[in-house]
């Protein structure tokens, strides 16, 4: 999917980073991840989020369901704890959804870090050292094993005059997470935003989503009409495959997103057109699926997907 542009202010143009699938290898095969998020769904590595919440309990609720998912899985999480939250509050609240919350630390599988140690160590905000710290956190989970690193931010900001330029930083922050295997969401509070920041936001995140009185919302914005269409690449067209292909190992997560195009039908040209890349790997995924069902032709690969005749698909 192409880069799609959106206008924060008028006059000022600016770019949101296109949610896509890693097609090269770099992030592994099973490169969507589920977010906890009813809104958002399965997401790849690499994904930029950020979130407007009203209340504190809205920010606790909402990191614990984002983090729910890689507890079950081999993620390392890292929680950078902001006001109005603070350690404590993390700490009771994960624990809750983590008996063993403990053992991962010392593990180093969750941490748990303040604010203010994060983005002002020594009391100075430096762009490009926060940025080489996520970077270093990214190679440390992968050096261990796991398969990438789940974040969560709300970030220090409006309330300190120490930040030069909130927008600068998540723009240099996106093109980070580019081929990274680590998702990223950052939160922020109503009350401490301004109608300004909410465009500002959404210009520099692949999308805007809210919690407003309990609820998700994917916001409506320049940024998110994009992001949504993709979203619904990733989700509405797997969710409509079988649901014995999601435990087939057999089955890439990219053979998946294919496979998604193929049973409505679309050429090789038009699912490269929808994915973002080129007919020649969608070629290529295409054979690898024919040679895994047996199939003949791409109709008589539909016909087994649905478990006519074939395997996997039987």
């Amino acid at each position: 999917m192409a880069e799609q542009a959106t206008q924060a202010h008028p006059g000022i143009a600016t770019s949101r980073r296109a949610i896509a699938i890693c097609w090269d290898g770099s992030t592994g095969e099973h490169s969507l991840r589920d977010t906890g998020i009813g809104a958002i769904g399965r997401i790849p590595w690499g994904s930029h989020m950020c979130m407007f919440c009203e209340t504190k309990e809205d920010l606790l609720d909402s990191a614990l369901s984002f983090f729910r998912p890689a507890l079950a899985a081999r993620e390392s999480c890292m929680w950078v704890v902001s006001q109005p939250l603070d350690m404590d509050d993390a700490l009771r609240a994960l624990r809750d959804a983590a008996p063993d919350l403990d053992a991962r630390r010392r593990a180093g599988q969750f941490e748990i870090v303040a604010g203010t140690e994060w983005y002002y160590p020594g009391g100075k905000f430096d762009r490009d050292a926060v940025i080489a710290a996520w970077h270093a956190r990214v190679d440390r989970a992968e050096a261990s094993g796991l398969e990438g690193l789940r974040a969560w931010a709300n970030p220090l900001w409006r309330n300190l005059n120490m930040w030069p330029n909130i927008n600068e930083y998540e723009h240099a922050l996106d093109g980070m997470l580019n081929r990274r295997r680590m998702i990223l969401l950052c939160a922020y509070t109503t009350d401490l935003s301004t109608s300004d920041d909410v465009l500002e936001v959404a210009s520099s995140h692949q999308m805007l989503i809210a919690r407003r009185r309990g609820k998700w919302e994917l916001l409506r914005t320049a940024a998110t009409a994009g992001a949504k269409k993709e979203i619904e690449v990733f989700n509405g067209d797997l969710d409509a495959l079988p649901e014995r292909l999601a435990a087939d190992e057999s089955v890439t997560e990219r053979e998946r997103v294919v496979l998604g195009q193929i049973v409505k039908g679309l050429s090789s040209k038009e699912a490269a057109r929808v994915l973002g890349i080129s007919p020649r790997t969608v070629e290529f995924h295409r054979a690898n699926l024919m040679r895994k069902f047996g199939a003949r032709n791409s109709a008589d690969l539909v016909r087994k997907v649905y478990g006519r005749n074939g395997t996997p698909g039987a």
